[in-house]
């Protein structure tokens, strides 16, 4: 016995090792598929953003250039202060009292700005800045010119400070501006190098991404990948990126081509010694282009000009807000909550992608949610891998039911074995013994030959009445009735012909029978396997007989119709069943070979067979608690003539 029960444990416990190497290997693949699910999600949502951030690199490009471009080609006229154009004015050179960008400066602007570089003390002065009476003489509107000498002094602080707010002595913003700008001396040249820089930076990097291109390449994993993939792919994403800030780089660039028709400058500046030996070409002024500039947290763009032999630096102090509005307006659609942040590492080569080009600003797309997206695993289970889960959910619950019900089945087979074997035992051993001693002539005396008979005779009737169960329980095993005759009888007909073989076997323990039914339901006539009914009532009583016989002397039949049913109910007045055996009172073959030999004789097959019959009749059988005892109930459809 212990090595059988330990052979189940081994049983079950390889099939759940099975079990779970197979749910491991699940899992496994699983997490493998939302991992690459992930990784193909968040290329994917990379590549879009990337896609988003080149475009709006070049909308931002765009619209700054158009900005400076549009400073650019500012005349350095406009931009020369009242005392300087009066110099220029007594050369014959037709200008106007009061510039344009006095009352009609761009939204972007704080102040414009001039500084002369040969003064030994340069004092900033702006074009926008008059004398009140000079503005009433021109029949000007001085209501601006106060709100531009605060802040022509505010810019002369900005200036005068050092850079960075480092201690006094340093180098200060206005020095920082000089050198910030071009250097007049060459600007062909600088055209010409601006122009070359920007061809070597175009064609530094392989920018056809084309499928054709691809399939040229030698062999590498990524030749046989998806085209969503390679184009998703984070080295890719990043060498279009680099590809595209080129592009952008050459096409803002593009204002250098009218820096080459600048004036070559000589290697000595012209000295202005009299202002009548100057001429109409010495007072027209060279400039570079606008270079932008911070100035710790101010914005400015400066450029130099040389007219009458002296060398200027013009500048343009810019609303850094408005600036910044323009611009995040330009790319609202794209990214509604992006940044725009000063960009102060003007020096090193390999800046970002996101740096803008003509501004020194740095696009910032806060735009975490879609950098950062994940699949829903239920997203995943939804598809052919919930299929796959369900399949092998399916195939573990069905191989899990089929080695319970193996392992079930081959319990019950031995518990049958075993058991009726031990039923078997007995009756043969009394009839070989009581054979023997009747044969051989030792039983003398009539009356205890006569006893030995009857004790033969039954230990065949209980030999018999075990193999008819059997042979019963078999039958409707493999799916075919037990008694398939009906009869057209009275109900009291057929009690009368149970009763008798009923009360025999209760005799025979030592007790009565009573069947209690009505008069009237005596009489009607009904329609039903008889043979069934007597071999169900034969069990019932067999088992109140074995087991109720310490108790209560009565074993009571109660018979009776329920509308369009027989129903017929066998107790007793014994101790009853415990509520642990009631679970296993209709599973055949619940005794073992010990419970069998320690317990009343049988193999625990008679309910089930009855409970079978009764199943097989549209019927049912089932256990009633009562105060005292057992009743057990049958329950049968009963055809009425």
């Amino acid at each position: 016995m212990g090595n059988r029960i330990w052979l189940i444990w081994l049983i079950w416990l390889v099939a759940f090792v099975c079990a779970a190497v197979v749910l491991s290997a699940m899992s496994v693949v699983t997490l493998r598929l939302v991992e690459q699910s992930n990784e193909d999600v968040q290329q994917g949502a990379d590549a879009y953003l990337e896609e988003r951030v080149r475009l709006a690199m070049w909308r931002l490009d765009s619209l700054a250039a158009s900005i400076v471009g549009a400073e650019d080609a500012r005349p350095a006229e406009e931009l020369f202060t009242k005392d300087y154009r009066d110099v220029v004015q007594s050369q014959s050179v037709t200008t106007v009292p009061v510039t344009g960008i006095y009352s009609n400066a761009p939204s972007y602007t704080n102040v414009y700005w001039g500084v002369n570089l040969q003064q030994k003390e340069p004092q900033v002065q702006s074009p926008q800045v008059y004398q009140e009476e000079f503005l009433l003489g021109n029949s000007v509107d001085p209501s601006a010119n106060k709100l531009y000498s605060k802040k022509l002094e505010k810019l002369n602080e900005i200036l005068a400070a050092p850079v960075g707010n480092a201690k006094s002595g340093s180098v200060s913003n206005l020095d920082l501006a000089c050198m910030s700008s071009h250097v007049l001396s060459f600007p062909a040249a600088l055209a010409k190098d601006s122009l070359v820089q920007v061809e070597v930076l175009a064609q530094k990097d392989d920018n056809d991404f084309s499928l054709s291109s691809l399939n040229k390449q030698a062999p590498s994993k990524k030749k046989n990948s998806k085209v969503v993939g390679y184009k998703n792919d984070p080295e890719v994403q990043q060498k279009i990126s680099k590809a595209e800030k080129n592009k952008r780089q050459k096409a803002v660039a593009r204002y250098a081509d009218n820096v080459s028709n600048y004036s070559q400058w000589n290697a000595n500046p012209l000295e202005v010694k009299d202002a009548k030996t100057l001429n109409a070409r010495d007072s027209t002024p060279e400039m570079t282009a606008f270079t932008p500039v911070w100035l710790d947290d101010e914005l400015v763009l400066v450029r130099r000009v040389r007219v009458l032999g002296s060398e200027k630096l013009q500048g343009i102090w810019l609303k850094k807000q408005e600036i910044t509005k323009q611009l995040l307006d330009e790319v609202s659609d794209l990214f509604p909550t992006a940044k725009l942040e000063p960009y102060l590492d003007q020096v090193s080569e390999n800046t970002a992608e996101n740096v803008m080009l003509k501004l020194p600003f740095i696009l910032i797309p806060q735009e975490s949610t879609l950098s950062s997206v994940a699949v829903n695993l239920r997203d995943v289970i939804d598809g052919p891998i919930g299929l796959a889960w369900l399949g092998v959910g399916f195939a573990l619950a069905a191989g899990f039911f089929t080695l319970r019900g193996v392992i079930k089945m081959s319990e019950r087979r031995t518990a049958f074995v075993s058991s009726v074997t031990h039923e078997l035992r007995t009756p043969l051993t009394t009839f070989r013994l009581y054979s023997d001693m009747l044969s051989s002539g030792l039983v003398k005396e009539p009356a205890t030959k006569q006893k030995y008979l009857e004790t033969l005779r039954t230990e065949s009737e209980r030999l018999t009445h075990l193999v008819e169960n059997v042979l019963a329980y078999s039958r409707i095993e493999r799916g075919g009735a037990a008694v398939k005759k009906s009869e057209d009888l009275s109900l009291g007909a057929l009690l009368e012909r149970v009763s008798e073989r009923l009360e025999i076997r209760a005799k025979e323990a030592d007790m009565e029978l009573q069947v209690q039914v009505t008069e009237f339901d005596s009489e009607r006539k009904l329609k039903l396997n008889t043979t069934a009914i007597e071999q169900i009532l034969f069990n019932l009583v067999d088992n109140a007989a074995k087991y109720a016989c310490d108790g209560g002397k009565v074993i009571l039949l109660i018979a009776e119709f329920q509308k369009n049913n027989l129903r017929i109910a066998v107790c007793d007045q014994g101790c009853g069943v415990s509520r642990r055996e009631r679970g296993r009172l209709f599973k055949p073959f619940h005794k073992t070979a010990e419970q069998a030999a320690s317990t009343k004789p049988g193999v625990g097959l008679g309910l089930a067979l009855c409970r079978r019959l009764a199943r097989a009749m549209k019927g049912d059988l089932f256990y009633e608690k009562v105060e005292q005892g057992a009743c057990f109930v049958l329950k049968v459809p009963a055809e009425l003539k």
